[in-house]
């Protein structure tokens, strides 16, 4: 049995990190210098996070892949708090949705997101939100993230 690591890639398929990874384990939203396989919670944090950021119906070859939580922020007048809990959680539930049918059991356990919870989130000037967000894996690791969302209402 292969152990639960986000460094044991014997029998598995990676990916390539879009984002960094802080010395603390979490994800780190810029940009990475260099190239990076990732697998494990931080593969299956940056599924989510790439179906939580793309547009709902967006890919022809995959429908079901995306969410409407950053066309719900261009389209609202975020006001209250509220309006960012509800989209976040129709977009969540969407998404995880999408995760269970396209991945089910065919990836590791460490791969799989079980749950997800915003834990926190703020609202700045020019448009954007910062959603905390905490991620447990189907083998009960977790990562949490804060996903700076940005938008232009024009």
């Amino acid at each position: 049995q292969m152990g639960v690591t986000t460094t044991n890639y014997t029998g598995r398929s990676v990916d390539v990190a879009l984002f960094g990874v802080s010395q603390g384990g979490a994800v780190d939203m810029g940009l990475r210098p260099t190239a990076l396989a990732v697998a494990g919670k931080l593969k299956a944090s940056q599924n989510y996070i790439r179906a939580l950021l793309s547009a709902a119906g967006e890919r022809k070859e995959d429908p079901e892949f995306g969410s409407s939580m950053v066309g719900d922020f261009k389209s609202s007048n975020i006001s209250f708090p509220v309006q960012i809990e509800q989209a976040f959680a129709i977009a969540n539930l969407s998404v995880l949705k999408w995760m269970k049918d396209r991945y089910g059991s065919s990836v590791p356990a460490d791969e799989r997101v079980d749950s997800t919870k915003l834990t926190n989130y703020s609202i700045e000037p020019g448009g954007k939100i910062s959603l905390n967000i905490q991620l447990t894996t189907s083998a009960g690791e977790s990562v949490a993230f804060c996903l700076p969302v940005v938008w232009s209402r024009t």
